[in-house]
């Protein structure tokens, strides 16, 4: 199931209807603020791209879809919906228009392939300078491998921030758009380096990267990603699909797609649109320190600093050797046997409604033999 609703076709009334720009008053502290995200399906009621057709209003943000649902495709609405997205006074910490950009590892099913550690070169009316990519996965080899993956994602999102009309630079913010309706291979590897390439690609001209998926989607796509991944402190948007705008909230608490990225939209669908949900981030998560002797019967206590702001519910876990204990879930840990020449940490988690969920690790230490 695709994850992103489209719309009825808009009746031809509504083609020459007067467009209002996206526009909300900023949010209070009591309400996390409102955004949208659009594309091709918003587009006008002909299909042509002349019109905007039927938008979402009162988004503080607006999150603007690049593509027409295919990698290599261009949204033939992308300019006028960047413009109209522009009258939003932004969220707290998202921008008011951001990019969303479709991804996939089609190998040698693609319409372009690399041959080699060089992007896509010009090709009809696309004026494309092909460049070397520093490979982090070898060389390509016009093959399946995550090496070619790795350099097809590079080349198709260098179409996206500079072929396809956005007006890219520092700070712009681009989420890929990871959903089983693209193609993908079996090798979770090969399609966690095509994102990889995209990222690369799009934060040398200066943009800051995002994923947008559900769990199931990035399960099947990706699957676990490395501390060593590009993907890794990525930041995540999160679809829900409809439900109602205060599940949407409660859902910040939800954990990212990247082991130490925060989870900063969720989204719902509502009236035929696409709604969002920006992530309130805590003020203040201070990494947990403990006190104790490091001896067997010895009693280890947590030290932390209060969460900002108040009332924020924070749990306990202790490892052993990055492993979770059982039963150890209070703020004090009695060593046992089993601990001894083993290292210790203690993980605090913390949640409050309408924020993300932030999850600290106290520095290991070595309990004695």
């Amino acid at each position: 199931m695709h994850l992103r609703s489209a719309l009825l076709p808009i009746v031809s009334v509504l083609a020459a209807a007067t467009i209002v720009a996206a526009s909300a008053a900023p949010a209070s502290a009591a309400t996390n603020p409102a955004g949208a995200d659009v594309s091709a399906p918003q587009c006008s009621a002909n299909g042509t791209g002349a019109g905007l057709g039927l938008m979402p209003p009162g988004a503080s943000f607006v999150v603007v879809g690049v593509n027409a649902g295919i990698a290599t495709t261009t949204n033939p609405c992308l300019g006028a919906q960047a413009g109209w997205a522009a009258g939003a006074p932004g969220g707290i910490r998202q921008p008011a228009v951001a990019y969303y950009l479709n991804t996939a590892n089609p190998a040698l099913a693609g319409v372009w392939w690399p041959d080699g550690n060089v992007t896509q070169p010009a090709a009809g009316n696309v004026p494309r300078q092909p460049v070397s990519v520093a490979n982090p996965y070898g060389a390509c080899a016009h093959d399946a491998s995550a090496a070619c993956a790795y350099v097809y994602g590079y080349s198709i999102a260098r179409d996206d921030a500079t072929a396809r009309g956005v007006a890219a630079g520092r700070g712009t913010r681009w989420w890929l758009d990871v959903e089983t309706a693209n193609t993908w291979q079996a090798d979770r590897v090969a399609n966690r380096a095509a994102l990889e390439g995209m990222t690369a690609a799009l934060t040398s001209t200066g943009g800051t990267v995002g994923i947008y998926s559900t769990p199931a989607h990035w399960a099947e796509v990706v699957g676990a990603v490395p501390a060593s991944s590009r993907l890794a402190a990525l930041p995540s948007w999160r679809a829900l699909g409809p439900v109602s705008r205060s599940a949407a909230v409660r859902a910040c608490g939800l954990a990212s797609f990247t082991p130490s990225g925060r989870l900063e939209i969720t989204q719902y669908v509502s009236g035929g649109f696409d709604h969002d949900v920006e992530c309130y981030k805590l003020s203040s998560a201070p990494t947990p320190k403990v006190s104790g002797t490091l001896r067997v019967g010895r009693r280890l206590t947590a030290k932390v600093t209060a969460w900002k702001p108040a009332a924020v519910t924070l749990s306990y876990r202790w490892s052993r050797d990055g492993t979770p204990i059982a039963h150890a879930t209070k703020k004090a840990y009695l060593l046992k046997k089993a601990d001894a020449g083993h290292r210790i940490t203690l993980t605090v988690t913390g949640k409050k409604t309408g924020y993300s969920t932030i999850v600290k690790t106290s520095k290991a230490k070595r309990v004695a033999r």
